[in-house]
């Protein structure tokens, strides 16, 4: 059986700059907690454009508000050849009857916990219209991601990681809070370690851990993993970025990343 991962991409002016050209981590989730016995292709539409003559037995969409349009035109090409289509990420949870409208079914909530579920009723026909999350789930309990499906030109030289879920901020133009929880859920840092030394190993001669990193966590610096994350990063020289708001400065550290 074969599984069509697809992260649509909304059409843009020519003129219009795209900076944040990263391979995102939450379709390579979803492909680490899947099955053996499923062939996985990814396609991000940022890199190739879907022509909807793919081959799969199943699609799985993954959308925010901006490319949701594109997402269920995506879907409707496969359903109109018969191939049942998921839809799940931040819109489809948030608006999951909208989406349904579109899809065969709709993952609400963190789908890496529920995907089997998924799965298993795909192979029996039995297809549910909604799975829902119940809870948050353990980002321990998470495998690598399979960063291997990724397309290997056209998105920055760079890797991310995820270390904390969740935010505790009420912005009301955010939609992260709802979707991912009104708190931080860290990963410990045993696997955050574990996941860079498969990132970056070392190897004889060269040191490859001198590449750019990227945390995609929210508000990265506002929890008190914070400064045990920067002090394991200098120690093994990484170049990093993330995206800290103004409480940064209530560590006791001096930051000049």
């Amino acid at each position: 059986m074969k599984l069509l991962l697809i992260s649509p991409e909304r059409k843009r002016d020519k003129k219009e700059p795209f900076l944040f050209k990263f391979g995102f981590l939450n379709l390579p989730y979803i492909a680490a907690v899947t099955p053996d016995e499923w062939e996985i292709e990814m396609i991000d539409e940022f890199i190739t454009p879907i022509t909807g003559k793919e081959q799969a037995d199943l699609v799985a969409l993954t959308a925010q508000t901006p490319v949701a349009p594109r997402a269920y035109k995506i879907a409707e090409i496969f359903r109109k050849r018969g191939i049942p289509v998921v839809m799940g990420g931040v819109h489809a949870s948030l608006l999951p009857y909208e989406a349904k409208k579109y899809v065969d079914s709709v993952i609400i909530g963190e789908g890496e916990k529920i995907w089997h579920s998924v799965l298993d009723d795909f192979k029996r026909g039995e297809l549910k219209p909604f799975y829902r999350q119940n809870g948050f789930i353990d980002l321990n309990d998470l495998p690598i991601p399979r960063r291997d499906l990724f397309k290997k030109n056209g998105y920055l030289p760079l890797k991310l990681i995820e270390t904390t879920r969740g935010c505790p901020h009420h912005c009301d133009f955010c939609e992260v809070s709802r979707f991912f929880g009104y708190r931080y859920r860290t990963r410990s840092l045993d696997k955050i370690k574990e996941e860079l030394d498969l990132l970056f190993p070392k190897r004889e001669g060269i040191d490859l851990r001198k590449k750019l990193l990227s945390f995609i966590s929210k508000d990265f610096a506002n929890n008190d993993q914070t400064r045990y994350i920067l002090n394991t990063l200098e120690e093994i020289h990484f170049s990093h970025g993330a995206y800290p708001s103004i409480q940064v400065n209530r560590f006791n550290v001096h930051i000049e990343h």
